[in-house]
């Protein structure tokens, strides 16, 4: 919230933890496609905070955003990496049973180029999150290796995805509990979930601004 309306922009902000059971406070899931609501809408109205629930100083809350950020984005993807490895083996392993035009999806050369080049970048995503922790290891503070990294799995995943329905045809759209749905749904799952990779923990736009900014030193365009 803005503490102090008198000084621009990202100054004059503090961050406050709230009690999302206090009065007023209201939160309207968003329905995504693929049935959940991870996503909300957040309301606040006429909601009283102690001041003792200041995080961090007065004023100082966009750099308390930042670093929360920057933390959640510099470290999240080695789990990730770990999911899409077996991801990629498992797609390749299915590539030699699905068909396409009359041979396994896997002798086909364009599906195998679509497919050693996500294995190629699923390697450099370990590479690029080994990095991010050395950085941390080092300093102790995230650097922009994770709004890097951020786009990358992110963008990285859609990709992996897209290959798979097009391996798999209509039994990639067949979900859970259906008898000929692949690996029990979660490709047709998977799918749909990518659509809000790139916007949860920033959105691409936002990345690579912050990208151009502090990595290339572009100039501001605001």
């Amino acid at each position: 919230m803005r503490t102090d309306p008198n000084v621009p922009k990202h100054k004059g902000l503090s961050v406050l933890l709230i009690d999302m059971r206090s009065p007023g406070v209201e939160v309207r899931p968003l329905k995504q496609m693929t049935g959940e609501s991870e996503f909300n809408e957040l309301f606040f109205r006429d909601v009283r905070v102690p001041a003792a629930n200041v995080l961090g100083k007065v004023n100082d809350g966009w750099n308390v955003a930042v670093s929360t950020l920057m933390y959640e984005r510099g470290s999240y993807g080695a789990r990730l990496h770990l999911l899409f490895k077996r991801n990629i083996n498992r797609l390749i392993e299915l590539s030699h049973k699905f068909q396409k035009n009359g041979h396994p999806a896997a002798q086909d050369p364009i599906t195998r180029q679509k497919l050693a080049q996500c294995y190629a970048e699923i390697e450099i995503m370990r590479w690029n999150q080994l990095r991010a922790f050395s950085r941390i290891t080092a300093t102790g503070v995230p650097g922009p290796e994770g709004s890097i990294q951020k786009i990358f799995w992110s963008e990285l995943n859609q990709r992996v995805q897209q290959i798979a329905q097009e391996i798999f045809g209509p039994y990639g759209q067949l979900l859970a509990g259906d008898k000929n749905a692949v690996d029990n749904g979660i490709w047709s799952y998977g799918y749909l979930r990518t659509r809000g990779n790139t916007i949860e923990a920033g959105t691409s736009e936002v990345q690579r601004n912050i990208i151009g900014h502090f990595v290339l030193g572009l100039p501001r365009s605001y």
